[in-house]
């Protein structure tokens, strides 16, 4: 229990953003999961990919894993740039069905703004922490 208050309690804020962005993307990991891969959205399965939930998950785990072995700003980077690949494919993925029914009447465009706007927003968040001083 001391190892865990030492690595948690001597750092600076940069880390404790990234620890919140790191919150952030896992949750919008779990609500694309969760919800685009449900199987009333069926009619999605072409515009969705298991490649959106995953590389920012990996970039969690590496996140906590490295905070674990005190190399914070490493694990930041990897945070960051596993947001950026994971929004990069979700754009990419979802950009054709948004396009595909631009013109009717789409109750997903919520949630494709949310997921899309926190993988974002974790991406900055945690490209500009990892840069600055976390202990």
């Amino acid at each position: 229990m001391e190892y865990l208050k030492k690595i948690f309690l001597g750092k600076k804020v940069p880390f404790y953003v990234s620890l919140f962005c790191s919150v952030i993307i896992l949750v919008a990991v779990i609500m694309y999961a969760t919800y685009f891969f449900a199987s009333e959205r069926e009619t999605m399965k072409d515009f969705v990919s298991w490649l959106v939930p995953v590389i920012p998950a990996i970039g969690v785990v590496l996140f906590l894993l490295l905070t674990f072995l005190k190399q914070s700003r490493i694990g930041t980077a990897l945070l960051s740039a596993s947001a950026f690949a994971g929004f990069v494919v979700f754009v990419i993925t979802v950009f054709g069905f948004v396009v595909e029914n631009i013109m009717n009447s789409i109750p997903e465009i919520p949630i494709i703004i949310v997921c899309a706007s926190m993988l974002f927003i974790g991406f900055v968040i945690t490209n500009v922490t990892a840069w600055l001083k976390h202990e």
